[in-house]
Parts: C-alpha cells; structure tokens; sequence
C-alpha cells in the first residue's frame, strides 16, 4: 500500500466516522421583515398627530399604515417619526429591519391636539412594538 493510499484510506475511515453528526450550531440567521408600531390612545379625545421615536439595530425604512402621513429622519441610533392624522388605537407605521428578531424600543414622545395642536400630556397614551 502507497502512501497515498494509506492517507485515502485514513480520510475515508475519518469521513465515515462523522457520517450522521450534525454539524456545529451557529448564530441564528437574521430575519428581515417589517414591525410595526401600535398606539394606545384614550377615547374621547380627538388628536392630530405624534412624534415618535424608535431606537435599536439598523431600521432601513418607515411606511405609513392607514390613513396617516409620515414624516421621518435618523435620530442618533433611531429615528424620529411624525405620525399626522386623527389618531386611532393601533398600527400607525411599519419599520423594515434587516433583523426582526433584533431588539427595538419605541418611545411616545409628544401628542397634539386636534383643533389646536396643542401638546397634550401623555397620561393614557402608549406606544409599543409588535411583530
């Protein structure tokens, strides 16, 4: 027997031995896809619009759901979203992510009034994420 074929038979015999074994586990595979933010709102008042923050890995890009108008920019490790529009509890916008599986936090940050625009407190209001 060469040598060559004693290494063959060696890889062989090695190769065999693995046969059946999973391989190594790795990180999780990203999951791109869009989460939304929904509004709790307390009824009977009648509000215009909201700014809202949401902060956490890489958000590529923010659409509207519903009858709103957004407006949006980067904002350090977020953005700033204005959501116009006689607010309703529920989804106001979307946010693609390249990972939804990623932690991500919103933040309520101010509530106008409809007739005057007025800022209202945020007693009553939340904002949460969701898949």
């Amino acid at each position: 027997m060469t040598a060559r074929s004693a290494a063959l038979l060696a890889l062989v015999a090695v190769l065999a031995a693995c046969a059946g074994d999973e391989p190594p586990a790795g990180p999780p595979l990203p999951e791109p896809g869009y989460l939304g933010v929904s509004l709790s709102v307390p009824q009977g008042v009648s509000d215009a619009g909201a700014l809202i923050s949401i902060t956490g890995s890489r958000i590529d890009s923010l659409r509207a759901t519903g009858p709103y108008e957004l407006y949006w920019s980067p904002s350090g490790t977020g953005v700033k979203a204005i959501v116009a529009g006689t607010l309703r509890p529920g989804r106001v916008l979307e946010f693609h992510v390249p990972d939804a599986v990623g932690a991500y936090q919103v933040e309520l940050l101010e509530v106008a009034a409809t007739e005057t625009f007025a800022q209202r407190a945020l007693d009553g209001y939340s904002a949460e994420v969701s898949k």
